[in-house]
């Protein structure tokens, strides 16, 4: 087995699609030190800036103790995790939520609780891995259409649709590698056409887009009992977490039936805390929410005169390479210059889409990504 796995790495190597783990210490200011160089950081989600908000943090813990002891089926459950749930689905407006360990541990455990091997799910092309490992895991038929194309969506949903008892159909609100937007209402629409239930993963556009943070699947009219929202705390909330929120019966029944959760030792309170505190804060941020959409449209604005090929239309940049040689050269050359803005390589994007993923955050400044766009043009005119 040794060898096969010593075979395996050698060869993604040489492609360079092998990976590694960097330590890696994070500073105020949209900071990165590694390997004792300090460097501008565009690798990071926090995109309000509110991971080492001091402000935020003192205070926060209401506990004398770290461990919650269990989980919370067992006496993990504090008295501040249930007070924590029902002010966030207050905040949202859905009727009920549940607090995971992570986002990650939320669709790993929400997708197989409610669908089995004879469902059908529907999942865009581009949705996070999280989504898939817990289609994999429910054994579910998963049918995969276009990124962001509903006209595919309907052509597979006539034809399989009916292969399946229940049907869901799985989106992310914004997507985390291209940062482009899913269209809804379309979706919505098809769900209720085709008798599906449709999770919306708000991960990344959660405390940064709609009204107040609280995401595009939130509107007027709430969220139908046919909606499963996900959204987690470790992006713009700069906390640690995953939601899921919906009808009661819902949240009762994954209380019941979801695995991530029943046989997970339950989040520290220092942790449930800081999520509650940042809740609080969240009508109050609306200015930093603005300050990195205008600065993140400025600086894509900048790139596409630049003649960059670049995606979507958020607060996460992508410059397209294609070729991951090229990613990896470009990206070594950003932290010769104190830019640290790791490449993104298949299998995390697709085969010849390789990039480098600028996280456009309210700790950079404008000044700052004209050293990126100087960087940049450099290494171009170097590779000409």
């Amino acid at each position: 087995m040794i060898n096969r796995i010593a075979a395996e790495l050698e060869r993604m190597s040489a492609a360079e699609l092998c990976r590694s783990l960097v330590s890696s210490v994070r500073l105020p200011g949209g900071r990165i030190v590694i390997n004792n160089a300090e460097f501008i950081d565009f690798s990071s989600n926090d995109y309000l800036g509110l991971a080492s908000n001091d402000r935020i943090s003192l205070g926060s813990n209401e506990s004398g103790f770290f461990g919650s002891g269990g989980s919370r089926l067992l006496g993990g459950n504090s008295p501040l995790m249930s007070r924590f749930e029902f002010e966030f689905s207050e905040w949202l407006g859905t009727e009920s939520a549940l607090l995971f360990n992570s986002g990650y541990h939320a669709n790993l455990g929400v997708i197989p609780a409610l669908f089995g091997d004879r469902d059908i799910i529907f999942a865009d092309k581009y949705v996070h891995a999280s989504l898939i490992d817990g289609i994999r895991l429910s054994r579910s038929r998963m049918i995969r259409f276009a990124h962001n194309d509903m006209t595919h969506l309907r052509e597979l949903m006539v034809k399989h649709r009916n292969a399946g008892d229940n049907a869901l159909i799985v989106v992310e609100s914004l997507y985390s590698m291209d940062g482009d937007f899913a269209d809804l209402d379309p979706v919505r629409i098809l769900a209720s056409e085709f008798d599906c239930a449709l999770m919306i993963d708000e991960s990344h556009a959660l405390g940064m887009c709609g009204a107040g943070g609280r995401g595009l699947a939130i509107n007027r009219q709430g969220i139908s009992d046919r909606e499963i929202w996900v959204g987690g705390l470790g992006k713009a909330w700069g906390g640690l977490g995953g939601m899921v929120a919906g009808s009661s019966v819902l949240c009762n029944y994954l209380i019941n039936t979801a695995r991530s959760l029943i046989y997970s030792t339950a989040l520290p309170e220092p942790v449930v805390a800081r999520n509650q505190r940042v809740l609080v804060e969240m009508p109050y941020l609306e200015s930093r929410r603005v300050f990195v959409t205008e600065l993140a449209s400025w600086f894509r604005s900048q790139l596409v005169s630049d003649g960059w090929k670049v995606f979507g239309n958020s607060h996460i940049v992508p410059v397209i390479l294609g070729n991951v040689q090229e990613a990896v050269s470009l990206s070594k050359f950003l932290k010769q210059n104190g830019i640290w803005a790791p490449a993104i390589k298949p299998p995390t994007v697709p085969k010849n889409a390789a990039r480098i993923r600028f996280s456009v955050t309210a700790a950079h400044s404008k000044v700052e990504l004209m050293r990126v766009l100087e960087s940049l043009n450099r290494w171009r005119k170097c590779n000409e």
